[in-house]
């Protein structure tokens, strides 16, 4: 893995190579544990796998808080008597998917105990009721995971035991700073995914691709202006979200640049060949985690570039820069790399700021009333 931060401002260079030395890949055998008594419960605060009232390691989507103790809604879970096979948590959240959701699932490639094969599925959501991404059911079903036969808990269900892979892809909490890792089961299993939707040994050495997130985050203002830009550097503009997940492996592997803004989108780069060359466009000054995991797994060659303006006044919670809004632009840095002109787009910018500041206060008064409600109840 090869990583050029010369784009990048020097404070945020030092931190995404400091980041980047936490990231590792760690031999360790994988196995089962079985939990009797099991609770599976979904829920942004709930998600995972309980046992005795605590949360089972390595059972939620991202960070464990091993030990939690299980919510209020637990308490009461329904039961099923059957032993089951968890499988994960899913979301809506793109690269979570291709991350987090498929940490428990190397056991497709591998011959399981007798006692395992034939167990039911089951998994959870990360909210309640949420709808999965058509990709996710065909990533899954490329593996020959069928959504439509496991076995979903939105309401907390307690089974008679519940199965639980280890993780191929996790974080390690502590010692502090935290160490995100992964096992070569997950770079494993990303190429069985590529080798699975058929995707050819072909590389155009001329095709780059562009992946835009402007028909789908209307919250990263200055998305169209990029397209055009890319356009003229001679990259291929693709929409995501308009393709099939097999279409996409099969397209991402003709790639030999692969050009995308930070976030879900950017993670798509875990389906390229290793040692591809990637830009990688900042909207904030936060570090994208799960994306330096996957730099090193697929080993790749990785520019960096801050191509953003950003302030704290204009997202809707400075607490969670992540969320946004955003403004992307074809700075000066960007316009070199790609041997085009700079362009700001002023129209984009007038309604990042306007809306950008509606959000941040409208946020900030909703605070303001939920604590003036909660301290009013407290007098009563």
């Amino acid at each position: 893995m090869t990583m050029n931060l010369e784009g990048v401002s020097e404070k945020d260079a030092e931190r995404l190579s400091a980041a980047s030395s936490r990231v590792q890949i760690v031999e360790r055998r994988l196995g089962w544990r079985r939990i009797d008594g099991g609770v599976i419960s979904s829920g942004r605060q709930s998600s995972g796998v309980f046992k005795d009232g605590r949360l089972v390691p390595g059972t939620r989507l991202h960070r464990q808080n091993a030990g939690e103790p299980i919510p209020p809604n637990g308490l009461d879970a329904k039961f099923i008597d059957k032993d089951v096979l968890f499988i994960g948590v899913f979301n809506s959240c793109w690269g979570h998917c291709i991350t987090d959701s498929l940490k428990h699932l190397w056991f497709v490639m591998k011959k399981m105990p007798d006692e395992y094969q034939f167990l039911p599925k089951v998994y959870c959501t990360l909210a309640v009721g949420e709808q999965l991404p058509r990709n996710l059911i065909e990533m899954l079903t490329l593996l020959g995971i069928d959504l439509q036969s496991a076995i979903r808990v939105d309401n907390s269900t307690k089974f008679r035991s519940v199965v639980v892979p280890d993780e191929c892809f996790f974080t390690l909490e502590k010692p502090e700073p935290e160490i995100r890792c992964a096992t070569p089961e997950y770079s494993d299993l990303v190429d069985y995914l590529i080798k699975a939707a058929g995707v050819c040994d072909t590389v155009s050495d001329s095709r780059k691709i562009y992946l835009s997130t402007s028909s789908f985050k209307p919250w990263d203002y200055g998305s169209s202006s990029l397209n055009r830009s890319f356009l003229a550097a001679g990259f291929e503009v693709v929409h995501p979200e308009k393709l099939g997940f097999a279409e996409m492996l099969r397209l991402l592997g003709e790639a030999s640049v692969f050009a995308s803004t930070e976030g879900s989108c950017a993670h798509n780069s875990v389906f390229l060949r290793k040692g591809t060359k990637v830009l990688i466009l900042r909207k904030s000054h936060e570090i994208y985690w799960h994306q330096l995991a996957i730099n090193r797994i697929r080993e790749l060659s990785v520019t960096y570039v801050d191509s953003f303006i950003c302030s704290w006044l204009f997202m809707y919670d400075a607490k969670a820069p992540k969320i946004g809004p955003f403004f992307i632009w074809t700075n000066r840095r960007l316009a070199n790399l790609l041997s085009i002109q700079s362009k700001f787009p002023f129209i984009d910018f007038i309604k990042y700021i306007t809306f950008g500041v509606i959000l941040h206060f409208g946020h900030k008064f909703g605070e303001w009333r939920r604590a003036t409600r909660t301290s009013q109840k407290k007098e009563v």
